[in-house]
């Protein structure tokens, strides 16, 4: 579901091409990372950064535990069931 872009989102996903970066905005958003993103993935400014064949999943599992998303300007609100 997309909301105004005057919700503040959980976490913001960035399109690098061959890279999507992860960045936590509140406290939702930063346990959703550490409990579902590998441990080791590499960091970047205070980011997760990853590859951009693991980023649909990420999305989708972020909007799955109703957690809002900005990726390119939209707000994504995702609802749990």
């Amino acid at each position: 579901m997309m909301h105004d872009s005057a919700a503040t989102p959980d976490v913001e996903l960035k399109d690098h091409g061959s890279l999507f970066e992860l960045r936590p905005i509140t406290r939702d958003g930063e346990l959703w990372v550490e409990d579902n993103v590998a441990a080791d993935a590499m960091k970047w400014a205070g980011a997760t950064v990853v590859e951009h064949r693991y980023a649909s999943d990420i999305l989708d599992g972020m909007l799955a535990s109703g957690l809002t998303v900005r990726f390119k300007n939209l707000i994504l609100t995702g609802e749990v069931a």
